[in-house]
């Protein structure tokens, strides 16, 4: 097992020490991650035929909603007796916290699906995370993938995210918080939730923001829990100074 360190804090040397404890722990880097490649606006048509189609077409659309009607089109695919969409990549679309809510009351449908969600780019803030913790919570959540990267969701809105891992309902394993202009404020809440006895995350992305070493602290005292799942940490750049 390695682990990519991205500073000479001592944050990564308690994080690391911490690997001694946690042998199913890994912790990686990610240096150069580029956004998803540039498509062009979609029309009303082919937006359908991705979203309930999805194993003749890739359920990618970045970026592409560009009116409501595209919104109505994801959110009856979403919400179909019959869907069978499983992946939905909305990343660099204009959403905003009104598009995300939108999609996250949708989630709730008994009928949905939708295992992984991408919405980096999205410019969210920390306003539509009331909503998707509410969605993670729910009895029918099938949620496996969420991210979330590139947003400014700040501390409070990561502190609605962790309330949500708590939830027995929550299938969570992946979530992407990277350039979410974080600071060590959150980093409490997401502890809390890795010792939570429900939490079933095994992979956490924290890369780009301030956490600084008490962030990566409170991270580490998470880890510690027997209750703790996670498998793969990464926190590259948490801007000690």
């Amino acid at each position: 097992m390695s682990s990519d360190h991205a500073n000479d804090s001592g944050g990564v040397d308690v994080a690391s020490n911490v690997l001694e404890e946690a042998d199913s722990l890994a912790i990686t880097s990610l240096f150069d991650e580029g956004q998803t490649e540039q498509q062009g606006e979609i029309l009303p048509s082919e937006c359908e035929e991705i979203c309930h189609n999805p194993g003749k077409w890739p359920a990618v659309i970045n970026p592409g909603l560009k009116d409501t009607l595209h919104y109505e089109i994801v959110s009856s695919a979403l919400q179909s007796s019959n869907s069978v969409l499983r992946e939905l990549d909305l990343s660099n679309n204009n959403l905003q916290d009104s598009g995300v809510s939108f999609i996250s009351d949708r989630l709730k449908s008994p009928n949905c699906q939708l295992q992984i969600l991408s919405l980096a780019y999205c410019n969210l803030t920390a306003q539509c995370c009331d909503s998707l913790s509410s969605a993670l919570q729910f009895s029918n959540s099938v949620l496996r993938e969420l991210d979330l990267s590139n947003n400014d969701l700040q501390d409070s809105g990561v502190n609605l995210i962790s309330d949500g891992l708590k939830s027995p309902n929550c299938q969570l394993q992946i979530l992407s918080l990277a350039g979410c202009n974080l600071t060590a404020q959150c980093c409490d809440s997401l502890s809390s939730a890795l010792q939570s006895s429900k939490s079933v995350l095994r992979e956490l992305d924290l890369s780009n923001n301030d956490l600084q070493d008490s962030g990566v602290n409170f991270i580490s005292d998470g880890l510690k829990s027997p209750n703790c799942q996670l498998q793969i940490l990464r926190y590259l750049r948490t801007y000690n100074g």
